[in-house]
């Protein structure tokens, strides 16, 4: 009777030990829910995500809102990617994503929610697509503002403020060129130039690259010589060049996911540099 007693204490023991264990795992992060993404197995990914979402950091909230808005894995949803990303709106790159997804035409678009999360973002944006005053941190306000803008002029806007969160949401924007990447895009036609800090400003002030940018097919023009900003703070020539083709195809894609809109204004130049990529 005493060998019995002792069996089922000892087993209970073992139940509870299993459901310590159990309750103490560790949770998968987002390089967990990469890592099955990438084995291609969608029900592991799932799973894996799921998981890492009992207590999820800003990382996999954004992951999941990726999945959510590309439809990886999982049924596309902009309601179920807006809620993620805005659960992690205060981490880096957050905005760019709810602007970019508020842009899409899965989205409708939202005009008036990309233009608040593109300016939230602070996205190198044309002169006209700003909100001034105080408007700019009231919805309502901002809403009105835009609300009375030509139907031309918002969705040029809003074209621009697409494809530009496209980049930003991957990597780090500055409206001045400085210490990284310099990008000149003309969304008018389309097309950009990634170049030196150097080249891109001859291309915008003297005429250098600037038939590249002024071409009839959408694209990017790499330039091929190089002039490397000499500060302290810039990314070595290499990490730089290797940034370009990743800032190409994600240009492209942008390109092809929001429709250029009929009467963008040709003046529009927009010179700003890449300086790294999101971690």
């Amino acid at each position: 009777m005493k060998s019995f007693a002792t069996a089922a204490f000892s087993f209970a023991l073992t139940l509870l030990a299993g459901a310590a264990t159990a309750q103490t795992a560790p949770v998968p992060d987002a390089a967990a829910v990469v890592k099955a993404l990438e084995s291609g197995d969608c029900a592991v990914a799932a799973k894996t995500l799921n998981a890492a979402l009992a207590q999820p950091s800003p990382q996999v909230l954004l992951l999941a809102g990726s999945m959510f808005e590309q439809g990886l894995c999982l049924k596309p949803s902009v309601e179920r990617a807006a809620r993620f990303y805005m659960r992690a709106q205060e981490q880096p790159g957050a905005p760019a994503r709810l602007a970019a997804l508020y842009a899409s035409p899965a989205a409708g678009p939202d005009k008036g929610l990309a233009m608040w999360w593109g300016l939230r973002a602070g996205l190198p944006i044309p002169r006209e697509c700003d909100v001034a005053g105080d408007a700019r941190q009231d919805p309502d306000r901002f809403g009105a503002a835009v609300a009375g803008w030509r139907p031309e002029r918002l969705n040029a806007c809003v074209h621009v403020i697409g494809v530009l969160a496209t980049l930003g949401a991957e990597f780090v924007t500055a409206s001045i060129v400085g210490d990284g990447l310099p990008v000149v895009f003309a969304p008018a036609s389309g097309q950009w130039l990634v170049a030196s800090d150097q080249l891109a400003q001859e291309g915008m002030d003297a005429g250098v690259g600037a038939g590249a940018i002024r071409g009839s097919a959408p694209g990017f023009q790499r330039a091929e010589s190089w002039s490397q900003p000499d500060t302290a703070r810039a990314r070595s020539r290499e990490e730089l060049r290797a940034m370009a083709p990743r800032i190409e195809r994600l240009g492209r894609e942008a390109l092809a996911r929001y429709p250029r809109p009929e009467g963008m204004d040709p003046g529009w130049r927009l010179n700003f540099s890449i300086t790294e990529q999101r971690r």
